[in-house]
């Protein structure tokens, strides 16, 4: 038997100041043309981060396709073993291709950064940086309501523990 609890209907809210602060901080728009235009770019603003993800996954499969890197295979998976006694072999096997992919695209990225001479500096590192921490902080409703002094010493914080050695890895030789 099912008992009937509760029952909810939803209704469309009418597209008025009352929604528009509701959705948005208050005040924040006036209208409706504003209040679309806010949501498309909050909308965009929210995705970015998997449509740039997409885009790094297609390129990287893209180069490694028609780049030829042959690795030494045995050797490697022997490697594997004798560096972590926690490896099994049974899981060396399962996890090797995507340990040989990333290997690969690694030799394959390193040896375009120097080709390219491509140098970052510490300052778009930490732009970058920025960007991604802001990026995580808007998708946080928690933390949206952090007032600006904190949001920006938070960031702070995090970009001086991690920037340095974000820093050191994109500049490795």
């Amino acid at each position: 038997t099912f008992v009937v609890q509760n029952i909810n209907r939803r209704t469309q809210a009418a597209l008025n100041q009352a929604l528009f602060d509701k959705v948005l901080a208050p005040g924040t728009v006036k209208g409706v043309e504003e209040f679309k235009k806010r949501i498309k770019e909050e909308f965009i603003k929210y995705n970015q981060h998997d449509a740039d993800s997409a885009l790094k996954k297609s390129i990287k499969t893209a180069l490694l396709a028609h780049t030829m890197i042959v690795l030494p295979d045995a050797f490697l998976k022997t490697w594997l073993q004798k560096k972590s006694d926690k490896l099994s072999q049974e899981i060396i096997d399962e996890e090797y291709e995507t340990y040989a992919q990333n290997l690969r695209w690694s030799l394959l990225s390193e040896k375009m950064i120097k080709e390219h001479n491509i140098l970052v500096s510490q300052q778009e590192v930490q732009q970058a940086m920025q960007q991604q921490v802001e990026a995580t902080l808007a998708n946080n409703p928690g933390v949206q309501q952090l007032s600006e002094v904190v949001r920006a010493q938070l960031i702070k914080k995090v970009l001086s523990e991690k920037s340095a050695d974000h820093y050191a890895q994109m500049n490795k030789s």
